[in-house]
């Protein structure tokens, strides 16, 4: 928002109450977002209680009703996972790089091996984090100006307002994984070889 469209903003509070409402209003950000997000949230969560490959488990996580993640019960939620977490950003995670060779399985992912897991990934960004091995944010598209890369806060606009859209693109990531059975194989076999003894 620029100066003076801060400027012109202030015009919308007429009066102290309007601006009341306002305060306690932003003060739920976080709140509503949950509650964008959550219809949605509760709508893939079923799919994949019904959709798994076996062996594999779907949960929610995190402090944040939205973040939802996928992994094999022979290896547990600390081992390589798939997540949505951080308003919807998509994730190929090892949850404890203490139990699992972080290293050696990042070396892994590069190899030729592996390479229908990084295909799994419709887009692959760049992540600080070493537990991340594979990375794709806010990649959803509705036909906005910021396709391909929403911010997370509009994407829970959308996952409240087009809902069905949302969750059909959420699913499909989902399943370019775990609807996959070499990639589910390889999956597996990453997190077998790479569990420290």
């Amino acid at each position: 928002m620029t100066n003076e469209e801060v400027r012109e903003s202030v015009g919308l509070f007429k009066d102290q109450d309007h601006w009341i409402g306002f305060i306690e209003l932003a003060a739920q950000v976080n709140n509503l977002r949950a509650e964008f997000f959550a219809p949605a949230t509760k709508e893939i969560r079923a799919h994949f209680r019904e959709n798994l490959p076996a062996g594999w488990k779907c949960e929610g996580w995190n402090e944040h009703r939205e973040d939802s993640r996928w992994y094999h019960e022979d290896f547990g939620s600390s081992s390589l996972v798939l997540c949505f977490g951080w308003k919807y950003e998509f994730v190929l995670k090892l949850w404890d790089e203490k139990t699992f060779d972080s290293a050696g399985m990042s070396e892994a992912l590069a190899t030729p091996e592996f390479k229908p897991v990084r295909q799994a990934m419709e887009r692959e960004d760049p992540h600080p984090h070493s537990s991340c091995k594979l990375f794709e944010r806010n990649n959803f598209h509705f036909g906005s100006q910021n396709d391909g890369m929403i911010p997370g806060d509009e994407m829970a606009w959308y996952a409240y307002h087009r809902k069905d859209d949302f969750v059909k693109q959420a699913i499909k990531k989902v399943e370019r994984f775990l609807g996959d059975p070499e990639v589910v194989r390889l999956l597996e076999k990453l997190n077998r070889d790479f569990k420290r003894p």
